[in-house]
């Protein structure tokens, strides 16, 4: 349930939301729980706030697998032992910044958790990582009854995807009303989960959380879109196989979209699907929108950073993001998709 939480938020929740929605478990349990059962996910503080954050939520700079791996082999081949030490000093050069404070990555097993999953060589202890993490998984899953792949097993109940508003076919900028008070209406900031309400950036469940009282909740349960209920869209749309569809149109041809793995970046490379994914979730965000003209305007973003709670390198790789997205699309011959006038 809190890996869904994390993911619905994007990768980053507050201590405080969690001590909210799950108030029976003690600040230790919830140590526990996040130390045995969620290894990708660790503490630190986004804008002055105690946070968990999932490691594979961290934005990274578009080619740090590739350095990671040069750094990797070169120690490897040098016979140099592959730690933290070495990788930070490395890593530093490489970027000309203070690589961990610049991504908030203080903590030496996180560190090496994440160059683990993005180290793409064969021939070091990172693979070892990765088998162990394998390792880990499954004996995880055989604790809790399950096998991990397979969907035969009798009893298995399979995660369902994370709902998101694309998937339903609900656009950005659309009117969603809240079932317990027809009164109360939100509105989509982006593809996700995110919406508006009263003048404040919320991920749906928060906000359905925060309208019940603080009672857990899942938002797409208590909002509704053009007179359905989200959670009622999303199964008819499941049973009907019209979710593949939706997704097909999100970005339609008329907007030029190339296929994933044929969009040229800057270097003349093609980028990752991945890469491509992050411009463009930032570009159409219409907060990073805001954010950009701000920061275009003279502001700092550590001063916005501050203001909206995220970590500045967060934000900076946010607004980079944004304008590397508009770049993208003009070398792609590609028409944006809105906000293309910021």
């Amino acid at each position: 349930m809190i890996a869904g939480w994390l993911e619905e938020a994007h990768g980053t929740l507050t201590f405080h939301e969690l001590e909210q929605a799950l108030p029976h478990l003690t600040a230790e349990a919830l140590e526990a729980i996040r130390m045995h059962f969620l290894p990708e996910v660790h503490k630190a503080e986004v804008g002055g706030v105690p946070c968990w954050c999932n490691t594979e939520a961290i934005h990274l700079p578009e080619d740090f697998s590739e350095k990671l791996t040069t750094v990797v082999d070169t120690l490897v081949a040098l016979d140099e032992k592959v730690t933290a030490a070495n990788l930070e000093f490395a890593l530093n050069l490489l970027y000309r910044i203070r690589f961990r404070k610049e991504y908030a990555l203080k903590d030496n097993d996180t560190f090496m958790r994440v160059c683990a999953n993005h180290y793409q060589g064969i021939n070091n202890d990172f693979s070892k990582r990765k088998k162990s993490r394998a390792k880990a998984n499954d004996v995880l899953s055989k604790i809790l009854g399950e096998e991990a792949n397979d969907k035969s097993v009798p009893g298995r109940r399979m995660r369902s995807p994370n709902t998101r508003f694309r998937s339903l076919g609900v656009p950005i900028g659309a009117e969603l009303v809240f079932t317990k008070d027809r009164h109360i209406t939100c509105s989509v900031l982006d593809d996700f989960n995110q919406v508006e309400y009263d003048g404040k950036a919320w991920a749906i469940s928060a906000l359905a959380m925060h309208l019940l009282g603080g009672a857990a909740e899942n938002g797409f349960r208590h909002f509704s879109y053009q007179g359905e209920i989200l959670w009622d869209r999303r199964s008819r749309l499941e049973r009907v196989g019209q979710q593949d569809e939706y997704q097909a149109e999100e970005m339609p041809p008329a907007y030029g979209q190339k296929a994933e793995g044929k969009i040229i970046g800057l270097e003349g490379r093609p980028l990752s699907p991945s890469t491509w994914r992050g411009f463009r979730a930032d570009g159409t965000n219409p907060r990073v929108a805001v954010w950009a003209r701000r920061v275009e305007n003279g502001e700092s973003v550590e001063q916005i950073a501050l203001e909206s709670g995220y970590a500045v390198s967060t934000m900076k790789v946010m607004v980079s993001n944004f304008q590397l997205y508009f770049k993208v699309c003009r070398l792609n011959g590609i028409v944006p998709e809105g906000y293309a006038d910021v």
